[in-house]
């Protein structure tokens, strides 16, 4: 195979390292993987052992404390809107006497899962901690000395210099292996780089390929991948010991052949995403210790010789999952080309969901056994499981696939295959778990038509989560753009794309964990009960509308963005760009559309005013047409208050229509700070006219009419907006 064209032919290469790598986030999703998947296992083992008792109590409290209330019986569930707070009283006070009822049960069940779960972490340790002894002995490595190649260890410390490694390692060998190989393994803080035999023969062969080679395992200690690597195999040999195995010994052990299919699959399925995600860990190191060995190697290296004369190993999408390294050609791609490392597929999103699903129910399960049944208290169990996670792994691709398109000036990258694959991942992770498995049969009941209601309301409500999460990606892909136009020129935005992240990560712990609270509600009681907790959650998304948490959240959804236009460059730009991996100036994007915030002010504004004069000219009508004591009632303020909400919120989207039409940059969040500011304005104005009415000044009043308009308007102006910036731009700007 030709070897890579020198610099002077080839273009500049990203940098991968711009931004966190990807390894990282994808060890993290191992562990939470393992973790989560051996809690089902735990439990699962707990259920089959006790399996009589499981039913006997579970059943017990159904019948007890049935989760279909009185008020969810007289009520049709439209109505249910006007009374929430009666609703989910009813709702909470059974679930909260549900679960003292089920409490025992549960914590032995989760006893039994922390109890496992240390044990797991216990064999994993001590496999991390001795596994350098065991190879040291199994591959007769020894220590390598000035006497066994006196030239040899000299340059492998010249090594260490060039690279930045720190300490050096200790260097071993195995004089008797003829093969040409090296590997870097060890602890924390006691790393080892062994070399064969066949290696130090090619020291005085071919010294640009050994250094090739060394430099490659010095890359895995300068990336930090090591200690990521051995932890990986540990956790993964600790599953099959301490999870896998006593599980399929307590299945073996039990009588019911449909119980047992039905959790086996379960359980195969799950051993295979952990065992991919391992195996995608894993390859994606290689891929990074390459890269990051080729800035070393230099355009006269003999890296890429290196890798091309490799084995070959099978080809093929789906052979490939099973390898634990990637192709020679992979890696030679990712020598020439490290887009490849700058992309999220499909299956990533996909995994990420799945874990995140089985996740949450392992915390629910914890919540539940203290009793906690506080919405908000569920809200944050299901954060902590999966905003990391998504956000994380995600969250961060979408701003390093954002970054390569900005620099290449190329559209900005679909969200369409990540949205459907974390949506799909985290309805099928929902299904996968053991909660889903065994609630869902013992609650519902194996009635046929209860069943597909419910599997139809599950896909209804999760093709709702996918659409909210296509919008999602779409803002955070469009902020990244913005922000990265700003700074190429700078230092790597690091502070600005951790703050656009946990502004993500809390949109997203709200938006997925009412989706998860409503699902599992469904799960629990059926279909109608999910339906149930929609219109509570709607009704008390409304009368939400009237506090400052939502209008400060929806403030921050275009204040981000929009701040990217007042960044401050550095006086100087720098030489070499830290967008690139090799030297190179920082590239010279097309000058964006300003931002015209004053414009903006100025004609919300005038709105405001013909917003004002609309009000008074209401008011002076009624004066007219009305007697005192119809407008003294509290029927025609309502009426009064309802007029002057609704003509607020037409102004707003109407404005907001009009500036999304017109605007290429950052056309959603401009049209949603339009609409804040002009509802802003009305409401001022609208008070100040109600004051020269004779009306008062109270100061909630004041804050609830202030923010319910506001947030009314926001919100109807980013459907608008969305509609308005697709037919006027039917391809989107690069940024």
């Amino acid at each position: 195979m030709a070897a890579l064209p020198a610099s002077s032919a080839r273009p500049p290469r990203l940098n991968p390292f711009a931004f966190p790598s990807d390894t990282d986030f994808r060890f993290i999703l191992l562990v939470v993987a393992v973790l989560a998947v051996s809690m089902f296992m735990y439990g699962q083992v707990f259920v089959t052992a006790n399996r009589d008792e499981y039913r006997r109590v579970v059943l017990a409290c159904a019948r007890q404390f049935p989760t279909t209330t009185t008020s969810q019986t007289n009520v049709p569930i439209g109505s249910l809107l006007s009374m929430p707070t009666q609703i989910a009283d009813e709702l909470g006070a059974r679930a909260a006497a549900s679960n003292a009822c089920l409490a025992p049960l549960v914590q032995k069940q989760n006893a039994w899962k922390l109890g496992g779960i240390a044990l797991l972490l216990l064999v994993a340790a001590l496999i991390y901690w001795f596994f350098p002894v065991w190879k040291m002995r199994r591959e007769h490595f020894e220590p390598l000395t000035a006497e066994d190649a006196p030239a040899v260890l000299p340059a492998l410390h010249a090594l260490c210099q060039q690279t930045g490694v720190k300490p050096i390692p200790q260097f071993v060998w195995n004089p008797l292996n003829p093969a040409v190989s090296a590997l870097a393994f060890g602890r924390l803080g006691r790393y080892t780089v062994a070399l064969s035999g066949g290696l130090i023969i090619q020291f005085a062969k071919d010294r640009a390929a050994f250094d090739a080679t060394l430099r490659h395992e010095l890359a895995h200690l300068r990336n930090a991948d090591v200690d990521k690597t051995y932890l990986t195999v540990a956790i993964t040999w600790a599953f099959v010991i301490a999870a896998i195995v006593p599980l399929v010994v307590t299945l073996l052990m039990s009588f019911e052949p449909g119980f047992v299919i039905g959790i086996t699959w379960r359980v195969a399925a799950l051993i295979a995403l952990v065992y991919l995600i391992r195996n995608a860990f894993l390859r994606a190191r290689e891929m990074y210790a390459d890269v990051r060995a080729s800035t070393w190697d230099g355009t006269n290296g003999a890296l890429d010789r290196v890798v091309s004369g490799l084995a070959p190993t099978p080809t093929g999408r789906w052979r490939s999952l099973w390898l634990t390294h990637p192709t020679p050609a992979q890696r030679r791609q990712a020598l020439a080309d490290t887009r490849i490392l700058l992309r999220l597929g499909f299956w990533d999103a996909f995994a990420v969901g799945v874990v995140t699903a089985i996740g949450i129910g392992d915390v629910l399960d914890v919540f539940e056994s203290v009793n906690i049944t506080q919405s908000d208290m569920l809200l944050i169990a299901y954060a902590l499981v999966f905003t990391p996670l998504i956000i994380g792994v995600v969250g961060l691709a979408a701003w390093r696939a954002t970054f390569a398109r900005v620099v290449e000036q190329q559209r900005l990258p679909s969200v369409k295959s990540w949205a459907v694959g974390l949506g799909l991942g985290l309805a099928l992770g929902h299904f996968l778990a053991l909660r889903s498995a065994v609630f869902t049969q013992s609650m519902v009941g194996s009635d046929l038509g209860g069943q597909l209601a419910q599997a139809a309301f599950t896909v209804g409500w999760g093709a709702l989560m996918i659409v909210g999460l296509l919008v999602f990606l779409r803002w955070l892909v469009a902020c990244a753009a913005d922000w990265l136009h700003v700074t190429l020129e700078d230092a790597p935005p690091r502070r600005v794309y951790v703050v656009g992240l946990l502004l993500a990560a809390v949109v997203l712990a709200l938006g997925v964990g009412l989706f998860y609270m409503t699902v599992d509600a469904a799960d629990l009681s059926g279909a109608t009960m999910g339906l149930t907790w929609i219109g509570i959650w709607i009704a008390y998304f409304f009368w939400d509308l009237f506090r400052l948490a939502p209008t400060a959240l929806l403030a921050a959804l275009w204040a981000y963005p929009l701040a990217s236009a007042f960044w401050r460059q550095r006086a100087v730009p720098t030489p070499t760009s830290w967008a690139f991996l090799d030297p190179a100036p920082a590239p010279k994007l097309p000058t964006e559309e300003s931002i015209r915030v004053r414009r903006i002010l100025l004609h919300a504004l005038v709105l405001a005013l013909v917003y004002a004069a609309l009000a008074a000219g209401i008011r002076l009508l009624a004066r007219w047409a009305l007697p005192e004591s119809v407008r003294a009632s509290d029927d025609y303020l309502l009426a009064l208050a309802g007029v002057l909400y609704i003509m607020a919120a037409v102004l707003q989207a109407g404005f907001a229509f009009y500036v999304a039409a017109r605007a290429r940059r950052q056309p959603v969040a401009q049209a949603m700070f339009a609409a804040f500011a002009a509802g802003l304005m009305m409401a001022v104005a609208s008070l100040a006219v109600n004051k020269l009415w004779g009306g008062g000044l109270d100061p909630d009043f004041v804050r609830d009419y202030v923010c319910f308009t506001v947030n009314v308007g926001a919100l109807l102006s980013l459907p608008l907006a969305l509609i308005a910036n697709a037919a006027a731009h039917p391809k989107p700007a690069v940024a």
